[in-house]
């Protein structure tokens, strides 16, 4: 009797649910987009910091059902609805009226300020569903606030903590639409005092990480622990430029390889070296100090590596690069010196695992870089060519060194027999220019004779 009284209430329930979607149907249907209107009549406008305005949103029903179940709902900027210091409550003024045709809505808001920059609408509402949606952008301009980079007031200068890889959007957008704005990182100039001039715009460098959509700002895509730092929202407007600054830090744990070899990461030569570097971000209530280990093949287990007293042919070196401002910075290198030969008994393409691991708030997060030993494989041309090149450089240079050392043995050798035959030689004699040629002849024959020369 029970299993009979609950499938006919699911039944009652069913229908009331089939009627409700039928006439939220139709009610769409007839609506079409058409039936709110938002006045002023369009989709932005700009007012001027200090100000009074109103939006007013008008509905008209197409029905009874419409009239009776109908409701009205305000669209406001993340600054007021957000922001308990944003002074809505008291600045903020709604009121609502129906009648027979329409359902009307105004919205007031006093004492404007830049921060109120953004979408104001109203959303229409039938049984707790969104039925339609209509709003317009309001620049609240300043000359002195070109730009808004906030969305509360908990901070003087906005502190964005992230996620390594998730995208982030920082709410840098301008206060009138003629504004242009640009993206600065903060750097140190040889005074050691921060120096904004002569750095490039973030927003139009090559192959960059932020983008700029003026109704909603910059945003950093797949953030790396390199982009934390202290940030510049730049807005100009004819002679006028104002800054808002903001910091950003990156909370994660990154892995990359930095040696000769570029061909792939997992690709590593015997005799090569390899160098790891190993950096984290963290907040201070988890300071963690990245730890190495590594694992050979698949059945060995994982090695920790002591930074201490490391394995041969590995170095290990980490430092604390910036703590500070809640947060911890560590960086951490790897060096691998010819670690093949260390391991003599290791197979060729046998996979050496390391891995950097480190305290990410409360979690342990942890990245692993594959390694294979491989045996290094010559081109059977290019080594023949090489291998002859080798040959002949050094058949080359051993030939010259003969003939050099050949030239001077046979100098060395032949002096003192010279000197010794010289010693037998008679005194030559003074040539007399007035003797007979008789004369001169037989004393230079018996010169060359004494000296043996002539037989």
């Amino acid at each position: 009797m029970s299993r009979l009284r609950f499938v006919s209430d699911f039944q009652q329930q069913l229908k009331k649910m089939q009627l409700l979607a039928f006439l939220y149907f139709l009610t769409v249907i007839q609506t079409d987009g058409q039936q709110l209107e938002i006045v002023p009549n369009a989709t932005e406008r700009v007012v001027d910091a200090g100000s009074h305005f109103t939006v007013t949103c008008i509905y008209q029903y197409v029905n009874e059902y419409d009239k009776r179940e109908n409701n009205i709902s305000w669209i406001l900027p993340n600054y007021l609805t957000k922001n308990p210091k944003s002074g809505v409550d008291k600045r903020l003024v709604k009121t609502f009226d129906r009648n027979d045709t329409h359902l009307t809505s105004m919205m007031t808001l006093m004492d404007s300020r830049p921060e109120d920059t953004g979408y104001f609408g109203c959303v229409e509402i039938l049984q707790w569903n969104t039925i339609n949606k209509i709003s317009q952008y309001v620049y609240v301009y300043s000359e002195t606030i070109l730009v808004i980079d906030k969305m509360d007031d908990k901070y003087l200068f906005p502190k964005y903590e992230h996620r390594q890889g998730e995208s982030l959007l920082i709410p840098c957008k301008p206060t009138h639409p003629n504004v242009t704005v640009s993206l600065s990182r903060e750097k140190i100039s040889t005074s050691g005092e921060w120096d904004w001039d002569n750095i490039e715009d973030l927003l139009k460098q090559p192959d960059s990480n932020w983008s700029f959509e003026p109704k909603r700002g910059v945003t950093l895509k797949n953030p790396t622990i390199n982009d934390s730092g202290e940030y510049g929202c730049v807005g100009k407007m004819n002679d006028a430029v104002t800054y808002e600054y903001f910091s950003i830090h990156v909370l994660g744990l990154e892995l990359t390889r930095m040696d000769e070899i570029e061909i792939t990461l997992e690709a590593w030569l015997d005799s090569s070296n390899a160098t790891f570097i190993c950096r984290t971000s963290a907040t201070t209530e988890f300071p963690s100090q990245p730890e190495w280990s590594y694992k050979i093949g698949d059945d060995e287990e994982i090695q920790v590596l002591n930074e201490s007293s490391p394995n041969e042919g590995i170095q290990i070196r980490t430092t604390n690069n910036y703590s500070g401002m809640g947060y911890n910075f560590y960086e951490s290198r790897l060096d691998i010196f010819d670690i093949a030969s260390q391991l003599p008994y290791i197979p060729w393409n046998t996979s050496i695992i390391f891995r950097c691991t480190a305290n990410i708030d409360g979690q342990p997060v942890s990245k692993t870089i594959p390694l294979t030993i491989k045996e290094i494989i010559y081109d059977p041309v290019v080594y023949y060519v090489r291998n002859q090149e080798d040959k002949n450089s050094t058949v080359v240079a051993f030939s010259v060194t003969l003939a050099i050392l050949f030239v001077l043995g046979v100098g060395i050798a032949f002096k003192p027999y010279f000197d010794k035959k010289r010693s037998t030689f008679p005194v030559k004699e003074k040539n007399n220019l007035d003797s007979p040629i008789e004369e001169e002849t037989e004393l230079i024959t018996t010169i060359y004779h004494g000296a043996g020369f002539l037989k």
